[in-house]
């Protein structure tokens, strides 16, 4: 039997790798993440954000990402987004700005900054004119781009697609375990992957902490929650940008009108916001520039 929730979820992220007794999945993680860039791994991370099912809906910073911290302090923000989003490189430098700069209380020197490494995984194509999967973006001289300004900036992310999993054979283990792991695990049945995953003992408690989030119903309950949390929230966003084109096109007409006829009466203003349909609004759009008297547009407006 193939689960039918995604090991990419919200919820199953945060269960998997925020959850207290999980750390060594998360550092494996991590370390994947790390070693395959080239980089020394961390011997521990501590969990600043733990999982907790009773808060985690309500808990708007859990929802975005993990946070983590290695034995030096430096800080490790993953996330996973699985929806495409025009702004999402913004976001990500966002995100990593603020983490960075909230270390610091008032009065604070800038020597107690510490790295912040964000690991981002992506189910969507993040940068197509890049050919890795696994690409990491640092803070580099222009013509002598071997010259790292800082170690405190580190972004790595990581494209979940078809057009890049063939890759997959090149990367370094456990990423390439890892990566299997949260992309076929609600693709593949139990058998394949416990064959997949046998050779590393980490990412088989990976996966069976997997299976038991799926097989938990309240568990469950919280993912679908989670859903419709995220379906609402869409809903509303899509609601409020509506509006907002709504209330500027009103606004250029009332401009519009008020350069053909001279001062608008409040009534006017009060049917114009009443209507909700784009359509209607470019037709009458197209009464103001044509209209002579005021009583012309009122008249359309009326019908």
């Amino acid at each position: 039997m193939i689960p039918d929730i995604k090991a990419t979820a919200d919820t199953v992220v945060h269960f998997l790798f925020a959850s207290p007794g999980n750390e060594d999945l998360l550092l494996s993680l991590i370390n994947a993440v790390l070693v395959d860039a080239g980089h020394p791994p961390v011997a521990k991370v501590t969990v600043r954000n733990p999982f907790n099912p009773k808060t985690f809906l309500a808990d708007k910073d859990s929802i975005l990402d993990i946070k983590a911290e290695d034995e030096h302090g430096k800080t490790f923000t993953i996330e996973f987004q699985v929806a495409e989003h025009d702004a999402f490189v913004n976001r990500i430098l966002y995100y990593w700005a603020k983490c960075y700069t909230g270390q610091l209380q008032k009065g604070n020197p800038y020597q107690k900054l510490q790295p912040v490494v964000s690991i981002v995984v992506v189910e969507f194509p993040l940068f197509p004119e890049l050919t890795k999967l696994h690409n990491t973006f640092y803070i580099m001289a222009q013509d002598e781009p071997e010259y790292v300004l800082t170690e405190d900036l580190q972004i790595h992310t990581l494209e979940l697609t078809k057009e890049k999993w063939r890759q997959i054979p090149m990367l370094v283990e456990p990423l390439r375990g890892w990566l299997e792991l949260l992309y076929l695990a609600d693709k593949k049945p139990e058998t394949e992957m416990k064959v997949l995953l046998k050779n590393d003992q980490t990412l088989e408690r990976a996966y069976s902490e997997y299976q038991r989030f799926t097989q938990d119903a309240s568990l469950r309950e919280l993912e679908e929650a989670r859903q419709k949390f995220l379906h609402d929230q869409a809903t509303r966003e899509l609601s409020a940008e509506k509006k907002g084109r709504e209330e500027e096109r009103i606004e250029n007409l009332l401009q519009v009108l008020a350069k053909r006829v001279g001062k608008v009466p409040p009534t006017v203003r009060d049917k114009l916001l009443a209507i909700h349909d784009l359509g209607v609004l470019r037709q009458l759009m197209d009464v103001a520039w044509d209209c002579q008297t005021l009583g012309e547009f009122e008249e359309a407006l009326s019908k």
